[in-house]
């Protein structure tokens, strides 16, 4: 079972309150508070700012909810993957870019994911950034982008060369060049 004050720390940054918090988690108000309070204690960090209006992370906040979703997403993948051992499946959750999307990839998945019966392929679409992000918080075990990695913590292979072509009327006066450019 995941920590209850790292939960709690998820809802009340969600809620931005932790009455809120507290009827969504069905605890007290003041569980939440205390839930809130211990965890600054244990980490020695305020996490949130406390005044009128809806609660606001503090930069050790945004970090520790950071970590937070981290450790309930690799809670959660461990739930799972116990599940999938005793029913002999793997999954595989696979980020691609919208560019890539188009790409022989999804398809080289779809024939990998139905001749091996044991494998569930999720696929999920989005920017790159937001791919990158999905990788270091564990959402994804791996992603198919274009271009080069600029983040030392994740390792690459190129897959393909992506070949692009012009095409024009006969008419048109660079259908007379053997090769052009993109200027």
């Amino acid at each position: 079972m995941m920590d209850s004050k790292l939960e709690t720390l998820i809802k009340v940054n969600e809620t931005r309150s932790f009455t809120k918090a507290a009827e969504l988690l069905s605890l007290t108000q003041p569980a939440v508070s205390q839930h809130i309070r211990q965890l600054e204690q244990d980490l020695g960090a305020t996490l949130f700012i406390r005044g009128e209006g809806p609660l606001k992370l503090t930069q050790e906040g945004e970090i520790a909810i950071k970590y937070a979703k981290r450790i309930q997403t690799l809670y959660q993948n461990l739930e799972q993957s116990l599940g999938d051992q005793k029913r002999h499946i793997t999954r595989l959750s696979v980020g691609i870019t919208h560019t890539s999307e188009s790409n022989i990839m999804v398809e080289v998945l779809a024939r990998y994911s139905s001749l091996n019966a044991g494998c569930r392929i999720t696929i999920i679409s989005d920017t790159i950034n937001n791919l990158y992000n999905k990788l270091k918080t564990y959402e994804l075990d791996l992603a198919i982008v274009e271009g080069k990695i600029v983040d030392n913590n994740f390792n690459s292979v190129m897959l393909d060369t992506d070949s692009l072509i012009l095409a024009v009327s006969n008419h048109n006066p660079q259908s007379k060049k053997s090769i052009g450019t993109l200027e």
